[in-house]
């Protein structure tokens, strides 16, 4: 950081007078300026201190643009920035000497410094109302919001009895949270730590249900209406995957649909997700291509650990060891891959969930783990003609090109978007007409498929998946 000169903690060529100001004192600002533009952490807090006043992405930039190139303007926002930072980097240095330098002290500083969290009571804000759902790491409410009356989801997270490593991959989980701000993905708009450890996540509210459920009411969609689906669902990872961040666990539970009557969906649960530019919940631009150590979040740019495969370099600069994920829905990188894996895997889910959208039923399915994960290492899957002949030769070729075992001849989230299938013209329909156009189906959806070919198994046969915890643990969830 800076040296100071003030006690406001603002650096001393912020002050330089517009008017009458010096050739030195002008190449100094100017060289502060650069300075600032090459730091992340200064560009995070410029980013936050606009994001309310952008209502997308591509205004927040041009926003950070014209702040950086107006010199007046810059230096205005920059006592603010700077003055933040000081002040709560002093909050740090104290609560880390009071509590002995604790993980809790730290873990909570770097948020405040980060802008990732609010010390105050939720309460203050938002009316909390009925329980939407329960899960292993928290409740979530619906709630409104005292001063516009505008509903959110409001997750109450208890990190009470958490380890340091859980701690600090709750910060990660936050910060990517804040990192995205996609229309189909699931936003998280403010978090408040109201007791200690105990946080309030403000996030968008999905009342459409999740795609899992609708699955199980209808078998399997039109071509259309899957179209529409998993459109959103590759904008949001082109968007992800340019930011290099994977999301590590995409299965229809957490897609959920913004509105009962409508087709639009949001990614949820980010629990699992990686950012290459995020350790710590600290920014993290830049950097050789190399394999993350999640245990330390360290980067290995050694011989050793950069050997991921051509792909995942070219399309995120970086690849990841720790193996998790829900069993019918990982990549085989994930499995089996010694040298890591890239984002590549959250395009093998997303062809598993196409392919079930299209069928009703799992491409990988097995009654033990290791005869699934044999099967998903080989890539080992059938299109029955029964279901099958009647799906398009384009929507087929789309499912095979996202289950590529090698990663190098995936398709990429940017590069599926133009896939013909995708592009074709078509009536596309509401979540009504979908249901209208639905044949008529039995109310168990797998009781349709034949019993001759036992790897088929409709996805209400199987309870809702259970995802693994880290290095291959399931949660106790």
């Amino acid at each position: 950081m800076s040296s100071m000169s003030t006690d406001e903690g603002v650096p001393a060529q912020s002050y330089t007078s517009a008017s009458g100001a010096s050739d030195a004192s002008k190449d100094s600002n100017i060289s502060n300026r650069k300075s600032h533009n090459n730091d992340p952490a200064w560009d995070l807090h410029l980013e936050r201190l606009l994001e309310p006043f952008s209502s997308n992405d591509e205004e927040l930039h041009e926003a950070k643009h014209y702040v950086k190139t107006n010199g007046a303007l810059y230096k205005l926002v920059g006592k603010i920035v700077e003055r933040n930072k000081a002040r709560l980097h002093h909050a740090e240095r104290q609560s880390s000497q009071a509590k002995g330098g604790n993980d809790e002290s730290i873990t909570l500083a770097r948020m405040l410094e980060n802008g990732l969290v609010i010390e105050e009571d939720y309460a203050n804000y938002f009316v909390k109302g009925r329980k939407l759902g329960e899960g292993g790491f928290g409740v979530v409410y619906e709630a409104t919001e005292k001063a516009t009356g505008v509903k959110y989801a409001i997750k109450m997270v208890n990190g009470t009895k958490w380890s340091e490593k859980e701690n600090f991959k709750f910060v990660d989980e936050v910060a990517i949270m804040k990192d995205i701000v996609h229309p189909n993905v699931v936003r998280l708009h403010k978090v408040y730590q109201y007791q200690s450890r105990r946080y309030a996540m403000v996030m968008d509210l999905c009342t459409g249900g999740e795609l899992f459920d609708r699955i199980k009411r209808f078998g399997c969609f039109k071509e259309p209406v899957a179209k529409q689906i998993i459109r959103e669902i590759l904008s949001a990872l082109k968007y992800m995957h340019i930011r290099r961040t994977v999301h590590r666990d995409l299965k229809p539970e957490n897609i959920l649909f913004a509105r009962e009557e409508d087709l639009h969906i949001k990614i949820a649960d980010f629990g699992f997700a990686k950012s290459a530019n995020i350790v710590h919940g600290q920014p993290k631009i830049g950097g050789a291509v190399g394999t993350i150590d999640e245990e330390s979040d360290r980067v290995d740019t050694s011989p050793n650990g950069a050997t991921a495969p051509p792909s995942m370099a070219n399309q995120a600069g970086i690849s990841f060891k720790t193996k998790c994920g829900s069993p019918n829905y990982v990549a085989p990188e994930v499995l089996f891959s010694s040298s890591g894996y890239g984002v590549e895997c959250d395009i093998w889910s997303v062809g598993v969930v196409l392919y079930i959208m299209l069928c009703g039923y799992f491409p990988f399915s097995a009654r033990n783990t290791n005869t699934l994960y044999k099967l998903i290492k080989d890539g080992r899957y059938q299109m029955p003609s029964d279901e099958w002949d009647s799906i398009s030769k384009e929507g087929k070729d789309l499912v095979r090109q996202m289950l590529q075992v090698d990663t190098r001849k995936r398709i990429s989230a940017a590069k599926a978007l133009e896939h013909p299938w995708l592009l074709s013209s078509s009536n596309e329909m509401s979540s009504d007409q979908a249901i209208e156009n639905e044949p008529a189906r039995s109310e168990d959806p797998a009781s349709s498929i034949r019993s001759s070919i036992p790897e088929k198994k409709g996805i209400d046969g199987d309870p809702k998946q259970r995802r693994w915890g880290f290095f291959g643990k399931k949660d106790k969830k």
